[in-house]
């Protein structure tokens, strides 16, 4: 088989400056996997790194993480034990982990301290880039993979990575019980899985804040499921929250917001007795305001940081696209190909009131 001799790549040489480049291809070690990349899902880290937001990222790098694929070519040691041959397809995680630190063979490959990321890494003379934002990609030996269920449009499989993780945050982290009262912080696409799951998960309430820039995202949230939006240049998310739960708070609050100081303050303050906060929205060294500590003593409230998600949720994810039990258009955007890559990421973070949450680069 004639394998192809370079892959178009956007490379980001500092921030908002991409180019196309064609990078050139190598046949894949006994070990690896060459994919063609069918769809790439734009994430809010994606959008911080072409922005610059991201202070301790280097350049240049080639982005994308929510990446869906087609095998191109396998080796053979590669093919015998992940089961995959040429035409199959896949979802890779974001993560590349290690599989020998203690985390790994705990099965905690998210908290791998040695492992590396697709879209984050440092693009190296001779080194293969590692970012979905590109027509071909080779596969590492350690990087995990989830076969794609039939039936599933690539654009579509890119949502499994932010459904995912609101699977993972709000039954492991926030511990959610059936009835529970739900805020989420932050409309993006983290925030907005977080409505899905709290629906199929059995929540009560489900309460979602956003700015006056999160038009869009918030009229989602409510078609995906919310009770009730906040806007919170308008209202205060605190009395509003209060307010439906006659003063006993929210039993489950997740601050999906990046770059906010206020949204953990908040957060504390919105939370039940023994209510357990989720922080998801990272801050990037940002002094958070005044953390009102009296209050998560006083109510024994749990806080927990996530990361990522846990591999059972991108499983059910791919389950739940499969079975169309649940209609995610409000959480779909557009798609544009490689060469408009650019722009993909100038809508998400220039946007007005009508930015999208999450959109799809198609490379091929």
């Amino acid at each position: 088989m004639t394998l192809p001799a370079e892959s178009r790549t956007a490379v980001l040489r500092a921030p908002r400056a991409i180019t196309i480049e064609r990078m050139p291809l190598r046949r894949p070690a006994d070990d690896e996997a060459l994919v063609r990349v069918d769809a790439c899902g734009v994430c809010g880290s994606d959008v911080s790194i072409y922005t610059g937001e991201r202070d301790e990222q280097l350049y240049p790098v080639v982005m994308g993480h929510e990446i869906a694929a087609t095998v191109v070519a396998i080796g053979a040691a590669a093919a015998s034990r992940r089961r995959l041959r040429p035409g199959d397809r896949i979802l890779l995680e974001e993560l590349i982990p290690c599989h020998s630190c203690g985390h790994c063979l705990a099965g905690a490959h998210r908290r791998c301290p040695y492992g590396t990321r697709y879209g984050a890494n440092t693009l190296r003379p001779g080194a293969d880039p590692l970012g979905g934002f590109a027509e071909y990609l080779t596969v590492p030996a350690h990087a995990l993979h989830h076969p794609l269920p039939e039936g599933v449009a690539a654009d579509t499989a890119t949502l499994a990575i932010p459904l995912s993780n609101g699977l993972s945050w709000i039954r492991d982290a926030g511990a959610l019980r059936p009835g529970d009262t739900v805020v989420i912080q932050g409309p993006g696409q983290s925030g907005l899985a977080c409505v899905v799951a709290a629906r199929l998960l059995g929540a009560g309430t489900v309460i979602v804040s956003g700015t006056a820039r999160d038009g869009a995202r918030l009229e989602a949230a409510r078609r995906l499921g919310a009770d009730r939006v906040v806007q919170v240049d308008d209202e205060d998310l605190t009395d509003v929250v209060n307010a439906m739960t006659a003063g006993a708070g929210a039993d489950v609050v997740v601050d999906a917001v990046p770059l906010a100081t206020t949204t953990l303050p908040t957060a504390i303050r919105c939370a039940a007795l023994g209510g357990r906060i989720v922080v998801a929205g990272a801050k990037r060294g940002r002094l958070t305001d005044a953390v009102p500590t009296d209050l998560l003593y006083q109510r024994e409230v749990t806080v927990r940081g996530v990361a990522a998600r846990q591999s059972w949720a991108l499983t059910s994810a791919l389950q739940i696209l499969a079975t169309d039990a649940v209609d995610l258009r409000a959480l779909s955007g557009e798609s544009f190909d490689l060469d408009s890559v650019d722009r993909a990421l100038s809508r998400m973070a220039d946007g007005g009131t009508d930015r999208p949450a999450h959109v799809t680069v198609v490379p091929s």
